[in-house]
């Protein structure tokens, strides 16, 4: 089975950073990187990705907008977050996860959650 994984983050540097962490975590899985929202709905159509993770506060679509968009086509999506998960949950549709980005930076703990959270949408 494929792994490819849309990665949405406005930010450049989380970009660069999470590209450099998957490079030596994740060499089973399949990454595609985007800017924005609205430009990942365009990927989403056109690269048929298994698993949606998105930023949720971005210019040029949020990552609720993003979410709602990935229910509608039955796609996966994670939202990761700064935020507290009670700020951001009534924003999405129902069963949406949502992660902390430190989660993700965490030594060590990169492949096991995103593993984790391929599995548990996947």
């Amino acid at each position: 089975m494929s792994r490819k994984i849309l990665f949405v983050d406005n930010e450049t540097e989380i970009i660069e950073t999470f590209k450099f962490v998957i490079e030596r975590s994740l060499p089973d899985y399949e990454f595609v990187f985007s800017q924005s929202g609205y430009e990942a709905m365009r990927l989403i159509e056109d690269q048929e990705p298994n698993l949606v993770l998105s930023d949720y506060r971005m210019e040029g679509g949020d990552g609720g907008t993003l979410a709602h968009f990935c229910k509608d086509l039955s796609v996966p999506c994670v939202i990761l977050t700064g935020f507290s998960p009670s700020d951001v949950v009534p924003y999405l549709p129902e069963g949406t996860q949502v992660v902390g980005k430190t989660d993700l930076l965490k030594n060590g703990r990169f492949k096991e959650l995103v593993d984790h959270l391929f599995d548990d949408v996947a």
